[in-house]
C-alpha cells in the first residue's frame, strides 16, 4: 500500500506538469484519475497513461507499473474515464 501511495504521489504531479510544459505544442485537454493510475488526452487527441498496471488498466499490453507518461493511442480520443482497476 505504501508503494502505491508513493507511485500516486509521483504520477499526479507529472500529469499536472504536462499542463505547464505540454511538449510538442500539445496541451493536456482532459485528465481522468483511477485508483492508482492516471489517463490524459493531449490537444491532438492522443491518449497517455501512467501509474499502476496490475490488472492491465493502462492498456499497454503489459502489467508493468510506470511513473512516466506512456502514449497508448495516437489520435482521435474523444473522452476518457478511469476506475478502480
Amino acid at each position: 500500500m505504501k508503494t502505491r501511495r508513493a507511485l500516486l504521489q509521483r504520477c499526479l504531479p507529472a500529469a499536472l506538469l504536462l499542463f505547464a510544459f505540454p511538449g510538442e505544442g500539445q496541451p493536456v485537454t482532459q485528465i481522468a484519475g483511477g485508483q492508482w493510475h492516471s489517463l490524459f488526452v493531449k490537444g491532438n487527441g492522443s491518449l497517455w497513461v501512467m501509474g499502476a498496471d496490475d490488472y492491465g488498466q493502462l492498456g499497454n499490453g503489459s502489467n508493468n507499473t510506470t511513473n512516466l507518461p506512456e502514449q497508448i493511442v495516437g489520435s482521435n480520443v474523444k473522452a476518457i474515464a478511469a476506475g478502480g482497476g
